[in-house]
């Protein structure tokens, strides 16, 4: 295979490079982008376009739509990470109101990047722990790819929001074998 020919970095390393180049940038910068509220203010901003240097050119303008919602949230990487799984497992409790679930739906009814990052940022705040950066970049990056990308999307994070993984499956099975 020749050098043209191989393949560049998946979505979820792209996504965890930003991450890692959004942690060094310097404070000033880190400050600047802060303040922006949209990714369309990202791009207006020089440090936006020194932090996204190394993101291929094909992603660079779509990339503000995660790098704006890293203030909310710090980072993990996980090679089981699914967003809604994390979000259902941040706030989901037994006790708790419909809110936060109500927040979820809104979520995935965003139909541009704005009220997207909006809602993410809004959400994110409210959750004490950190997420994979590199796989929620990929799903925002095929989010904003097309209607139909979009749609898948946010049917598999209604999946992983709504389905139990195997692990509190077998939990909620160990606890109602237990009792009887």
């Amino acid at each position: 295979m020749t050098e043209a020919q191989k393949p560049g970095p998946s979505l979820v390393e792209v996504g965890r490079a930003l991450r890692d180049a959004w942690d060094a940038l310097p404070p000033g910068d880190r400050a600047t982008l802060r303040r922006c509220a949209t990714p369309h203010e990202l791009q207006l901003e020089g440090a936006y376009w020194r932090l996204v240097r190394a993101v291929p050119q094909r992603l660079r303008e779509r990339a503000g739509l995660a790098a704006v919602c890293f203030p909310a949230c710090e980072a993990t990487a996980s090679e089981r990470f699914r967003f809604g799984e994390f979000l259902r497992s941040a706030l989901v409790k037994p006790d708790q109101k419909d809110d936060d679930v109500l927040r979820v739906r809104q979520l995935r009814a965003s139909r541009s990047e704005d009220e997207l990052a909006h809602r993410l940022r809004r959400l994110l705040k409210h959750i004490d722990r950190p997420l994979d950066w590199g796989v929620l970049f990929a799903d925002l990056m095929q989010w904003s790819a097309d209607e139909e990308a979009r749609a898948r999307v946010c049917r598999r994070w209604a999946r992983d929001f709504y389905t139990p993984s195997a692990d509190e499956t077998d939990a909620a099975d160990d606890a109602a074998t237990t009792t009887l």
